[in-house]
């Protein structure tokens, strides 16, 4: 490859982030742009190679062997999770993943996706634009007094609607690490390796189902959920399924689409179709775990906003002005 020094005007070799693929870096283009430079670590392919040649035998042994695996479908959760894993191997893959969720959120003025530069980019090599902030979670109390999190909470939920049912591809890792408070007080997704894609067809059948869930019809969100999975018909129990489905309806009852927690509902019914004969497609699963962390997110900043309105020394300071 190319030798730093002519690559880039300057490389910190201290890494800002470490992880089990890679590690990120500081560093300047030669014209002095600031960019962020994620290097994959040595030899971590052959690794995970030999590593999930492990894990396939242990899933096909699950799902051979036992009830909880035949429910589940080990062997299916793991293909998909081997591909996603690979996929997060080739950099040239997540530069493809930023450039089309900044397209696609380009229109939301609080979110930005760092994109990256081409001619810096390989498979282990990955340069994209340096976003200068902290993890949402990791806003002091001065910090949360400056800056309103209401309006960054609900638009981080709007564009994970979108992500789900217009565009088709989420970021499916929006771990506290993954989404960073900007300087100017937006919201950066960053480390797309990780993504979700739905069918336009899958797309329908979640919106039908959440739409249903929202207005109480316990029975056609039993319909929907049938239709969106594989059933087993010797161990299917559609009366015991039914009642669990009414049952997580009452709880949501009247709850508008932004008041729903989306995550939980998809998970709850995920598990409540695989414990009666209703195997659901395995990207159901990454979006559940993704909407989950968004919930945890946008309730973080929700609580900047409550917390600055709540400090009585604050209220002081104001009424003394």
């Amino acid at each position: 490859g190319v030798r730093l020094s002519k690559a880039f005007a300057s490389f910190d070799p201290k890494p800002l982030a470490a992880a089990s693929l890679g590690q990120v870096h500081h560093a300047a283009l030669r014209d002095g742009r600031p960019v962020a430079v994620k290097v994959q670590r040595p030899a971590i392919r052959q690794q995970i190679v030999e590593d999930l040649a492990v894990l396939e035998e242990i899933a096909d042994f699950l799902d051979r062997r036992t009830d909880w695996g035949r429910r589940y479908g080990f062997v299916g959760l793991f293909d998909e999770f081997r591909k996603t894993l690979l996929r997060e191997l080739d950099y040239r893959q997540e530069a493809a993943n930023l450039v089309s969720l900044g397209k696609n959120l380009a229109e939301y003025e609080r979110i930005i996706v760092p994109q990256p530069v081409d001619d810096y980019t390989t498979e282990r090599v990955l340069t994209m634009d340096f976003v200068r902030g902290k993890k949402v979670t990791a806003l002091g109390p001065l910090g949360r007094l400056e800056m309103d999190g209401e309006p960054l909470a609900d638009e981080l939920f709007k564009a994970y609607l979108q992500q789900t049912l217009v565009d088709g591809l989420f970021h499916a890792d929006p771990h506290p690490g993954n989404v960073f408070l900007t300087e100017d007080g937006r919201i950066a997704l960053i480390d797309l390796g990780m993504v979700g894609r739905i069918s336009p067809e899958m797309q329908e059948k979640i919106l039908r189902l959440l739409l249903a869930v929202s207005e109480g019809r316990g029975d056609e969100a039993t319909e929907v959920a049938i239709r969106m999975g594989e059933v087993d018909r010797e161990t299917f129990d559609q009366g015991k399924f039914r009642r669990q489905v009414v049952e997580l309806v009452g709880q949501h009852q009247h709850a508008t689409m932004g008041e729903i927690e989306v995550g939980a509902v998809v998970l709850e019914i995920s598990r409540a179709s695989a414990d009666n004969g209703i195997r659901l497609p395995r990207e159901l699963a990454m979006l559940a775990k993704a909407l989950l962390s968004v919930s945890l997110l946008t309730a973080s900043l929700k609580r900047i906003q409550q917390t600055s309105r709540r400090l009585p020394w604050r209220e002081k300071r104001h009424a003394e002005r």
